[in-house]
């Protein structure tokens, strides 16, 4: 069965991706190519926990005078999502998108980490334009999330 961590390598090399590798911590950096940008994955492992996570970080750095709109359009996003959740780290203003698997007493099989890696660089593929509405084009956190999820979101049909 092997690690956790061996176990998502694994995974992803036989998927080929480019790997940056930290062994002796247990987490990886990579990246996908999203519909408007290049997005940056690190994946690491708790192997005490026999938990697995992924996180997307989309290349935007939120200024601190955008990040209260950010935290309530990330705040709406997160309201429907069924798998994972953004964060945004108030002080340096990094956003980054998480999805977890623990896989205490089971086998993290090839189906659940495409699942999780698929979970992740679509939601953060999808969200990323309303991010970036914010961030450069001045959008309220109301506009980016109606830009994203339409206007049903709002409860407007």
């Amino acid at each position: 069965m092997g690690s956790v961590y061996d176990r998502l390598i694994a995974w992803f090399e036989s998927e080929g991706w480019p790997l940056d590798r930290h062994d002796d911590e247990a987490w990886f950096r990579s990246a996908f190519a999203g519909t408007s940008a290049t997005i940056g994955l690190v994946g690491q492992v708790r192997e005490d926990l026999e938990i697995a996570l992924l996180y997307s970080v989309p290349p935007v750095r939120v200024p601190e005078e955008r990040r209260v709109e950010v935290a309530q359009f990330l705040t709406r996003a997160n309201y429907g999502l069924l798998i994972g959740n953004f964060e945004l780290d108030m002080d340096d203003g990094e956003v980054r998108y998480k999805t977890a698997i623990d896989v205490e007493n089971s086998e993290l099989s090839d189906a659940l980490i495409a699942g999780l890696v698929r979970a992740n660089c679509a939601t953060t593929d999808r969200y990323f334009p309303g991010l970036v509405a914010i961030v450069h084009g001045g959008a309220t956190a109301i506009q980016a999330i109606v830009r994203v999820e339409g206007p049903e979101a709002i409860g407007e049909a």
